[in-house]
């Protein structure tokens, strides 16, 4: 059990600073939304699949994606998520994001 956590820690580690990185982003972004009011604004629900395998690596995206300013997940049903998001721009990349490299290269690790 050691073993598998000394295996992920560093991947821990990155995905908490790039979890930070894209608050700190997201957080510009509607700032500018907010102070720019000629910006227009592009609600819009997206749904995406994920390669993840395991609940928790799920709920970890979900809870990512939720945690970054402009974007909310509101459901997840098997491998999909259904993700609303401020801004037409703040859904693009959610598939495939750095996100869910991160933990897919966890699961990796882990089940190996």
């Amino acid at each position: 059990m050691l073993s598998k956590f000394l295996k992920i820690f560093p991947y821990m580690f990155l995905y908490v600073g790039v979890l930070l990185f894209e608050t700190v982003r997201a957080n510009l972004s509607i700032i500018r939304i907010v102070l720019a009011p000629e910006i227009e604004v592009e609600p819009c629900i997206l749904k995406f699949r994920t390669g993840l395998k395991s609940p928790a690596a799920r709920v970890a995206l979900a809870n990512s994606i939720t945690l970054t300013p402009g974007t909310i997940t509101v459901s997840i049903d098997g491998d999909e998520l259904l993700v609303h998001a401020l801004n037409r721009e703040f859904a693009t990349g959610l598939e495939g994001s750095i996100f869910e490299r991160i933990l897919s290269e966890m699961e990796r690790k882990i089940y190996d």
